[in-house]
């Protein structure tokens, strides 16, 4: 991974809210894109259209005293048929619960729902036409609120053009059907020319909203394919960047959640040239990350090339945060968590540096800590070599572009001098990492990327113990890991991990105290969200 070419700065997600929350996936954030089944997304659309229609009653309602005066004192003085309130209340009390049942197949229940919309044109045709017409009202009532139910139906929830068409015309029947029921009252027959006043509106919409929805249902499924990778769907944005994007995905066929990193073929402009260089070295990073077997880097499930062009691979789903995130949320770590957690990274990296291959940008944003089954406190490396991530705590943090790569808060000074570099590099920014776990401060404060550079390739710096009380051992091993000349840090992961054993503070961080810590997260996490959801996805916690 020590390949010159410069890396894909922008192809990884910028987190769209804090890096700390509840149960953040890669850093990511819950997406605006509805996923996951496209029959279970027009369920839940159905649900909103019953709330719609129970809205759209109530208001009604509470308007026919007005709209509707009395005629002759008959039914109630007001003229309206309260018996019939029950009939249009019920359905949609039954039908939103229906709509959420998924126990039942969501097909059925969207062809509930449109059973569900005949009874309420039903409804609505009866309120509507139940009063007899004179010449006077005529004009003022008018076409029934048929035409509006048909399509909002059809504008809110995607259903299949064929079955909405048996649908939309059933509903527009019953304007007829009503008209001819109130007949049977007694009602005047009014004037037959005016049949086509109250009529051709609604069934006029029922075609528009036959023809509309063919119009949505042909794109909703265009980007139910587009959100297809092999044999992974994509569910949610989790996270995108100037060509890239995160995504939460499901396997079609295993119960496997993963994340899939991916590069729309639509950003990468028109160098055909460019788009194969990025995908080789895609390919090429994805498949030696892939190689690596150790528990503590992130595992590659797949990795292709989509119908569009899309590169794309797929990795493990993990629930946790970045360290970055816990510092930000928790302050400095104490030095028993912090050994624990430079230990785990340095079994992930000593297997990849055996490979040959240097990570090049490690950086608190991509460690990441989180459950393995009933670990807690696990470290997982996340991106070697193949994207970038920027940081959103300052410019210094922020990925460098062009000539070099890697990130200006933690870069060794070999690197900053276009040197080659090899394993040790990756010790430097580790080095880096504890310091900023040690102290929650960068090991140098600088206002710009370039400033930053230079301190690492000309200044010493200042020891943690300085800052926060850290054993000397500890104090010790961290500035040896940044020393300027490779020669003089530790090695390689192997000795640095030995190192930070013969201190014994990594058995101090038991499992039991790590336990108990995520408890107290997920305890302030319901505690937040009980108060208030939203806040439970923004809010930093313990």
């Amino acid at each position: 991974m020590s390949d010159p070419d410069p890396e894909l700065a922008s192809a990884d997600a910028r987190p769209t809210r804090p890096m700390s929350g509840r149960k953040l996936v890669l850093g990511g954030t819950r997406g605006l894109m509805p996923g996951g089944d496209p029959l279970e997304e027009a369920c839940r659309r159905l649900r909103i259209a019953v709330i719609a229609a129970l809205v759209g009653l109530g208001l009604a309602l509470l308007a026919l005293p007005f709209v509707q005066p009395n005629v002759g004192g008959v039914r109630d003085g007001l003229g309206r048929p309260f018996w019939m309130i029950p009939l249009g209340v019920l359905p949609s009390v039954l039908m939103l619960v229906l709509a959420g049942r998924r126990s039942i197949p969501a097909a059925r229940r969207l062809d509930f729902g449109l059973a569900y919309l005949v009874v309420v044109s039903l409804m609505t045709a009866l309120f509507t036409h139940w009063l007899p017409y004179d010449d006077q009202l005529d004009i003022v009532r008018g076409p029934s609120g048929v035409a509006l139910a048909v399509l909002g139906f059809a504008t809110i929830v995607p259903v299949r053009p064929r079955r909405l068409a048996v649908g939309a015309f059933a509903a527009a029947m019953t304007d007829p059907l009503a008209l001819i029921a109130s007949f049977s009252v007694g009602n005047p027959v009014p004037r037959p020319a005016f049949w086509l006043w109250l009529f051709l509106p609604t069934f006029g919409a029922a075609g528009i909203a036959v023809l509309a929805s063919g119009t949505l249902y042909k794109l909703s499924e265009q980007l139910d394919a587009a959100r297809q990778m092999g044999s992974y769907t994509l569910e949610r944005l989790l996270g995108s960047g100037g060509m890239g994007e995160v995504w939460k995905a499901a396997h079609r066929t295993l119960a496997r959640p993963a994340a899939i990193k991916l590069i729309r073929a639509d950003r990468l402009g028109d160098q055909p040239e460019e788009a194969e260089r990025v995908r080789r070295r895609f390919q090429r990073e994805a498949q030696a990350t892939a190689m690596l077997q150790s528990p503590h880097t992130i595992e590659v499930y797949d990795f292709g090339v989509a119908d569009d062009g899309s590169f794309y691979y797929v990795m493990e789903l993990l629930d946790g945060m970045d360290l970055g995130g816990l510092v930000e949320a928790c302050g400095p770590l104490p030095p028993s968590r912090v050994v624990h957690l430079v230990r785990q990274t340095c079994h992930s990296l000593a297997e990849a540096h055996a490979q040959g291959l240097v990570h090049r940008d490690i950086k608190p944003a991509n460690l990441y800590l989180c459950r393995r089954g009933q670990e807690v406190d696990f470290i997982k490396v996340l991106d070697f070599g193949i994207v970038k991530l920027s940081s959103d705590v300052d410019q210094t943090q922020l990925t460098a572009e062009d000539s070099i790569s890697g990130t200006p808060a933690f870069f060794p000074p070999e690197m900053a001098q276009g040197e080659p570099v090899d394993g040790r590099a990756d010790i430097y920014s580790l080095g880096c990492v504890a310091y900023y776990l040690l102290t929650g401060k960068l090991v140098f404060q600088k206002p710009n990327p370039m400033a930053m550079l230079l301190a690492h390739v000309q200044q010493e710096p200042a020891p943690p113990s300085q800052l926060v009380s850290v054993p000397p051992e500890l104090d010790a091993i961290v500035l040896a890991c940044l020393a300027k000349d490779p020669d003089e840090r530790p090695q390689s992961c192997e000795v640095l991990r030995d190192q930070l054993d013969a201190t014994g503070l990594g058995a101090a961080w038991t499992q039991e105290e790590a336990q108990r810590w995520w408890a107290e997260r997920d305890q302030a996490t319901a505690s937040i969200e009980e108060d208030d959801p939203r806040l439970a996805e923004t809010m930093p916690l313990p």
